[in-house]
């Protein structure tokens, strides 16, 4: 599947994280926005709004990353070019629940954390503490 992983500036390790994580699992990154470093210049600023809405659009789901409380900003715009879009949503955490626009149809999921998005995205790197092995195996 084909992925845009929204969140704040401030989170854009996690973001790496799971994209990452995502890719090691066979999946793709339409863009990758925490990749940049911190601009003011007009043009770099132009440039990356361009190619975010085209990540948001382009994908087959927006992962909305709404972990810790933010001001978020940028993540409504990149949801809201989703939803006309037509793609889905899968939202992490609960920092935004006030927004009325998590009740909109194209919101797919909504998970607790990212450990748990994981989980269901891919089953089998899932394990019970009982499968872990121990020094005394």
């Amino acid at each position: 599947m084909k992925f845009y992983v929204a969140g704040k500036w401030q989170d854009r390790e996690n973001v790496k994280e799971l994209q990452g994580w995502l890719i090691e699992h066979g999946h793709s990154i339409t863009v990758d926005w925490a990749e940049h470093e911190y601009s003011e210049d007009t043009d770099f600023l132009r440039r990356w709004a361009i190619l975010d809405i085209q990540g948001a659009t382009e994908c087959d789901v927006l992962i909305a990353l709404l972990e810790r409380p933010h001001d978020y900003r940028g993540l409504w715009v990149e949801m809201g070019a989703a939803i006309a879009a037509g793609k889905k949503i899968w939202l992490v955490g609960h920092a935004g629940d006030s927004c009325i626009f998590l009740h909109h149809p194209s919101i797919a999921y909504h998970f607790r954390s990212v450990a748990v998005l994981k989980i269901i995205i891919n089953p089998d790197s899932y394990r019970f503490i009982a499968d872990v092995p121990t020094d005394e195996s």
